[in-house]
């Protein structure tokens, strides 16, 4: 009888995640966190050398040489079109080493680097899909009037960032947490982005109340700069430290969400019960 009441009290866990379960995850593997840290990491600095490379290899294309050749521009739209895959390249083998290290933390199944091209293969597609939405959405949003244009933002950017960040992480974790393909986890992962919001409800709430949290915390300092105004030199050098620090800290904390985010998809995800879809 007990252990019948523990195995419902799991299976109840796995279907409700939660901020604590979460946390509890990461907590318990601290040194996989480290890791994660690292490639993320080394993905910036990869990228950063990877573009002042391709500015070294051609550092004719203006935008003025461009318009004024068609030959180069055609060259520079697949010098262009070459690069984004490369980056994106570099992007996969990141994450997919973050979510084998996520997957880690559940399972003792070891990397399967045999899958990594399929994983590249879904954001190869969901690049192209997301970017012909782009393009839809930015006809629309050049038709609109100067009166409407702060509200076609709202209306079309935000909703638009807000659906990748959900496919994005959902289509992923289900790469991972589910082993599908990369057709069946892009599919599933618009299918569960729009049928399963209590699912990973609570890992847009939270950021939303992380956010919250950090901008309310940066309006004391900030209030308390705005009352040196009197004083131009105190002014001065404490907005600049102000900056600095906000910058550091704004990372800092988006990163923090950024990595919940993936926790929290990822467990939402593994809950997911793959009979009632």
């Amino acid at each position: 009888m007990k252990k019948q009441a523990e195995k419902h009290v799991r299976i109840e866990h796995a279907e409700n995640p939660s901020l604590k379960s979460a946390w509890q995850l990461l907590k318990s593997n601290k040194s996989s966190l480290l890791y994660i840290f690292f490639v993320d990491a080394a993905f910036v600095v990869a990228v950063l050398f990877f573009r002042r490379f391709i500015e070294l290899l051609a550092p004719s294309l203006t935008p003025e040489a461009l318009v004024a050749s068609t030959s180069l521009a055609l060259y520079g739209l697949a010098l262009v079109v070459v690069y984004y895959l490369l980056v994106l390249l570099l992007y996969s083998l990141a994450k997919f080493f973050i979510m084998s290290l996520i997957k880690g933390m559940k399972s003792s199944e070891g990397l399967q680097f045999e899958r990594f091209f399929s994983f590249y293969g879904l954001n190869v597609v969901l690049m192209g899909i997301f970017f012909l939405i782009m393009l839809s959405l930015a006809y629309i949003f050049a038709a609109l009037k100067q009166p409407y244009e702060i509200a076609g933002f709202l209306v079309l950017v935000i909703p638009y960032l807000l659906m990748l960040f959900i496919v994005l992480n959902s289509a992923h974790s289900m790469f991972f947490a589910k082993g599908k393909s990369a057709w069946k986890s892009i599919s599933s992962g618009f299918s569960f982005a729009f049928g399963s919001f209590r699912k990973y409800a609570y890992v847009l709430g939270w950021n939303v109340v992380f956010g919250l949290v950090f901008v309310a915390v940066l309006l004391i300092p900030g209030m308390l700069i705005r009352s040196f105004a009197d004083n131009p030199a105190l002014y001065a050098s404490s907005y600049k430290v102000f900056t600095m620090l906000t910058s550091v800290l704004s990372t800092f904390v988006l990163y923090c969400m950024a990595v919940f985010s993936r926790i929290g998809f990822y467990l939402a995800v593994e809950a997911k019960d793959d009979s009632s879809s």
